[in-house]
């Protein structure tokens, strides 16, 4: 909720020259491969990547391929100074089957997505910050398909989003043990969707554009090498609602080797986005933002010289305005409306654990649970993982096990899932971890549990891939 724009990026970091390839195939005719060049010499580097991913699905009328491409440059000017930019683009087609209740033929879906980045960063040991500039966007042609009897349809849903913007920040290390952050964002987002109908003519839907502004500072300080304070505010003003403050502050404490126990408070919203507003059946132009606070502590501490680490965080988030679909005649049946729903509480727990039981076998573990006063789809309220990874010489052996409670399937809530899934994947490596070939298998679901995340879209049974990686 309401925050800044983190743009991550692949780059090559190791001297030389890294090239990598991967090939996979398995169930469903599913394909995946994949070639990337990482090169860094001097005062340059690069990172290029081509991937290309397929499948027939698993039910008919459920194929699937994307081919995506990113490239990464950056230069360094001197030791203060230097420069990157990357660009990627992602072509995906696909088809949506329906319900298994309710089929859905031609659903098909045409998407270009693009994004580009640059940044000019620079360090001056006790100063440090950037100036990013970033440009993210997409093409969407889509086939919303009709029911089996009835006739095709006789237009094509069209849309074009963009969100572009600039971040400039810079930090300083005032003293000892301190850092200050200040910075500046602005973001132009928006979209327009129209039907492009056979005939040749247009129904226009929407075409709408949001302008936001924001100022922060962020102050860390650090004391005794046993405590640490944070405090930031974050100012954000939209075109469309208006300004909002955003506060945050938090504490660390290490009272002793090994342990630490971490606060904090802050507040976040959203705005409600273009498809929420105007698009579709559910769309309502007079949605507000969501807003909430949320409070959080959390315990952690090592033991076994730092081979076993375990932390436990409890969380209380109060909120309102949630958006949220609603059947419009209360029987969760459609039509739906988008609506905020006033006020709601979310409070839970997560734990999680980590094992170095060898030099080459480890186990992790986390556990999460969360209530929610007002639930929505897609948020379960238990979950459970537990996975172990075994390196005897040239094997690697992984195996996980995940378990999912009280997950609601439908936008009326009324549907819950449980289900168990339990993966293994084995390898085999020939030559060092960074020059050589690595052949592998892995399977999921294997246990072939029968669920559904969606309410009428099962997830397949147990399925299976092998491939071989390539380093050179």
């Amino acid at each position: 909720m309401g925050g800044v724009v983190n743009i991550i990026t692949r780059h090559h970091k190791q001297e030389g020259r890294r090239t990598q390839a991967r090939v996979m195939y398995g169930s469903y005719n599913t394909q995946k491969y994949m070639v990337n060049n990482g090169f860094n010499v001097g005062k340059f580097s690069s990172f290029v990547s081509i991937n290309h991913d397929r499948t027939d699905g698993h039910r008919p009328n459920s194929d699937f391929n994307i081919t995506n491409g990113f490239a990464n440059l950056g230069y360094t000017f001197n030791e203060h100074y230097k420069i990157t930019g990357d660009v990627s683009l992602a072509k995906s087609k696909f088809q949506n089957p329906g319900k298994i209740s309710a089929p859905v033929l031609d659903n098909k879906m045409d998407i270009l997505r693009g994004t580009a980045s640059m940044a000019l960063v620079n360090n001056y040991g006790k100063m440090s910050g950037a100036l990013r500039l970033f440009y993210n966007w997409g093409n969407h042609k889509i086939n919303d398909g009709y029911d089996p009897g009835e006739k095709p349809l006789t237009y094509l849903f069209r849309s074009d989003d963009h969100n572009v913007g600039v971040l400039l920040y810079e930090s300083f290390r005032l003293f000892k043990g301190n850092n200050f952050t200040v910075g500046i964002d602005y973001k132009n987002w928006g979209g327009h969707a129209w039907n492009d109908n056979n005939d040749g003519s247009e129904k226009e839907l929407v075409d709408k554009t949001v302008n936001e502004t924001a100022g922060y500072v962020i102050m860390q300080q650090d004391l005794f090498d046993m405590l640490s304070l944070n405090a930031g505010v974050r100012y954000e003003h939209s075109s469309t609602y208006g300004g909002e403050w955003v506060p945050q502050g938090g504490v660390t404490v290490r009272p002793f080797e090994g342990n630490m126990i971490r606060a904090s408070v802050s507040r976040g919203f959203r705005s409600p986005n273009i498809r929420e507003m105007y698009m579709w059946g559910a769309a309502n132009p007079d949605l507000k933002p969501e807003s909430m606070l949320n409070y959080e502590v959390a315990v952690g501490q090592s033991f076994l010289g730092g081979d076993l680490y375990a932390e436990l965080t409890a969380f209380f988030i109060d909120g309102k305005d949630m958006i949220y679909s609603v059947s419009v005649n209360g029987d969760n049946r459609p039509p739906f409306k988008n609506l905020n729903t006033g006020t709601f509480t979310n409070k839970g727990i997560e734990f999680e654990t980590r094992y170095q039981i060898c030099e080459n076998l480890s186990m992790n573990l986390n556990y999460s649970y969360l209530h929610m006063s007002k639930p929505i789809p897609g948020a379960p309220g238990q979950k459970f993982y537990v996975g172990a990874v075994y390196k005897p010489g040239r094997f690697t052996l992984n195996v996980n096990v995940q378990s999912i409670f009280d997950l609601y399937t439908n936008e009326g809530c009324t549907e819950k899932e449980d289900f168990t899934t339990l993966n293994a994947k084995a390898a085999y490596r020939f030559g060092t971890r960074d020059k050589g070939l690595n052949l592998f298998v892995k399977g999921e679901n294997l246990t072939a549990a029968r669920y559904s995340i969606n309410e009428g879209f099962p997830m397949p049974k147990a399925i299976f891939m092998g491939g071989i990686d390539v380093t050179f």
